[in-house]
């Protein structure tokens, strides 16, 4: 799910003694403190994923993709953050992330409610190829999570070669669904979400999986598995 905001250099002329005047063409003086205020989050927001260095020196091997919601007020001037997507299991990562984030005083206040959904991509490596962003884990109750995740382990190279194939999409997140039949294949998914949204890499995330067997699976009934991953494809 990355958010990114386009930064605009603002200018505002003052006009003899009259006070402050948009140039035609140029936002008012008030869009200038809106953007601060952006500029600001902005700033805040990278200094978070400090929290996923803190959380890495607990767990080498830690990663996941964490949303975070940021509501900022133009009464108060503070902000305010909640965790609405976490797929790293650290609870104290989410915590970290919420807490950097809440109680930040904006100055220049903003003249509107600034509200941002932004994604951290946890990822313990920069090499292209998939990344799992979390463990797999059965949507609902218990399931063979270890032997699935073993058995999609195996299917990480046809998803690679599939997206080295749409390597001029770049990265996408991607967030799937999958259904585990009683006899241990995985026949049907979909994707629940992508970032971009509109990724060609969309193609990848459950293709190359159909028909995946998992070894010593006997089930009662289907479950449902969730698998959320990066891919960078590699290019030539």
């Amino acid at each position: 799910m990355g958010v990114c905001i386009r930064v605009t250099l603002i200018a505002v002329v003052l006009v003899g003694c009259a006070g402050a005047r948009a140039v035609r063409g140029e936002p008012a003086p008030a869009a200038a403190d809106d953007e601060a205020a952006e500029r600001q989050l902005r700033g805040h927001l990278a200094r978070a994923r400090g929290c996923y260095d803190e959380a890495r020196g607990r767990n080498g091997s830690l990663s996941g993709w964490v949303r975070v919601a940021v509501h900022v007020s133009p009464e108060s001037r503070l902000s305010t953050a909640r965790v609405v997507e976490d797929t790293s299991g650290d609870a104290t990562l989410a915590e970290c992330v919420e807490s950097r984030l809440s109680g930040l005083y904006f100055d220049p206040a903003p003249t509107r409610a600034i509200e941002r959904v932004h994604d951290f991509v946890l990822c313990p490596h920069d090499a292209p190829g998939l990344c799992a962003l979390g463990p797999v884990k059965a949507a609902e109750g218990a399931g063979p999570d270890r032997a699935v995740a073993e058995a999609l382990g195996t299917r990480a190279a046809d998803i690679e070669r599939c997206a080295a194939e749409r390597a001029r999409d770049g990265t996408a997140l991607l967030d799937v669904e999958l259904r585990l039949e009683p006899n241990g294949r995985i026949l049907s998914g979909r994707v629940r979400e992508s970032v971009p949204a509109r990724t060609a890499l969309r193609a990848c995330a459950v293709g190359p999986i159909l028909g995946l067997t998992v070894p010593g699976v006997e089930l009662s009934a289907p479950v449902t598995y969730r698998m959320t991953y990066a891919i960078r494809p590699a290019t030539p």
